[in-house]
């Protein structure tokens, strides 16, 4: 919490957290990794942030399966998924996983990381979820976008008829982004 205290502090006041992210990086040892893994699924609303925020600047074993894990808490979703899809490949296996959550918010949180890496490893991963909860088909969709992969083209054309405006609109944003020819 500390450390994500300080990394904010430095960020707002002079645009340097990552000066702060650069020297925990350098110094955390696996062993403060397990401790921060470990510590996860029981700390509350306020340590939970400062634990995500430092196992992002970290890499080991877990640690993006743990952040994965971390999208289904309100308090820390936008920033596990922003960190999630910052990690790039490693992330793209759990973030999968959670797109089989129960949870319409999870799913959309890593659909959104997913198309943040802009995988198309995840292209039909994503695909499946145009035809799920209309809001979780609106992220897809953008999703989608950020990939640019023709392979969604077919199933973005069905979406076309679907009966929720939004869903139809996000597959003519998509379409357009695409640029298939």
């Amino acid at each position: 919490g500390a450390l994500a205290s300080l990394h904010d502090r430095l960020e707002e006041q002079h645009g340097e957290g990552v000066l702060v992210a650069n020297l925990a990086s350098a110094v955390l040892t696996a062993d403060a990794a397990r401790n921060l893994l470990a510590a996860l699924p029981r700390a509350g609303e306020r340590e939970r942030r400062g634990i995500v925020i430092v196992l992002g600047w970290v890499r080991g074993e877990g640690i993006e399966e743990a952040l994965a894990g971390a999208l289904a808490h309100l308090d820390v979703r936008r920033l596990a998924a922003d960190i999630l899809a910052r990690r790039g490949a490693p992330a793209i296996p759990p973030l999968l996983g959670a797109l089989q959550s129960e949870d319409v918010e999870v799913r959309k949180a890593a659909a959104t990381a997913l198309g943040g890496i802009g995988e198309p490893r995840a292209v039909p991963a994503l695909i499946e979820l145009l035809v799920d909860h209309p809001e979780v088909a609106v992220v897809a969709a953008g999703a989608l976008a950020r990939i640019g992969d023709p392979d969604a083209l077919e199933p973005l054309l069905a979406q076309l008829d679907h009966p929720q405006a939004a869903v139809r609109q996000a597959g003519v944003g998509t379409l357009n982004l695409i640029g298939h020819p």
